[in-house]
């Protein structure tokens, strides 16, 4: 939500402009704009916004009170792209994922959160494919870890989630090579088989 009122008289002293906003919990905000931006707001609830501005010479009367509902939120969790796969790597503590095909929603629009049954890690904006080459870092425990991808301002409305392996449950990963050795005795080129 971007909320903007007029300025006092311009050339008088310098005013800050206090925003409160309240809905789920009550959240504060200080500007010297007459612009602000409140993100991450449930869909389809009710708020109520109040300001009141102050100078050197002190606090104005607050605003009335201004009663807003949010939209449903345009995207829906089949429209976002599948997590194909993703997996954790304990020694680099970076996950690694792969995203399906991307439709008609845009990547600077997401963000990728890991999250497990007791904590969440930030949402981290895909801005680029940069984070998909390169992963991300973990900053939570590795159990049970999951991974979504959410609007960029909007992080309750995510994708279904998907599992993350721990680099040691990719056992069915093409990129494992394993050697097998077969016969008591292993001579030259004998009985020595590399499968990929």
């Amino acid at each position: 939500m971007i909320l903007t009122w007029q300025s006092g008289y311009n050339g008088g002293s310098n005013e800050t402009f206090h925003i409160t906003l309240i809905g789920n919990q009550t959240e504060e905000q200080t500007t010297q704009s007459n612009l602000i931006r409140f993100d991450d707001l449930t869909e389809r609830t009710f708020y109520t916004i109040q300001i009141r501005s102050r100078n050197q010479f002190g606090w104005s009367n607050s605003s009335k009170m201004i009663r807003i509902q949010t939209k449903e939120s345009s995207l829906k969790t089949e429209e976002f792209p599948l997590i194909q796969r993703a997996y954790f790597i304990p020694n680099t503590r970076r996950i690694r994922f792969q995203l399906g095909t991307i439709g008609s929603v845009f990547l600077d629009d997401l963000c990728v959160q890991a999250f497990n049954f007791e904590e969440n890690s930030a949402c981290i904006p895909l801005k680029s494919r940069e984070l998909l080459s390169r992963g991300m870092d973990l900053r939570i425990k590795e159990n049970n870890l999951r991974l979504k991808l959410c609007l960029l301002n909007q992080t309750d409305v995510c994708s279904k989630s998907s599992a993350i392996l721990v680099d040691d449950q990719l056992g069915n990963d093409m990129s494992d090579w394993i050697l097998i050795l077969i016969g008591k005795h292993v001579k030259a080129n004998q009985n020595l088989f590399l499968i990929r």
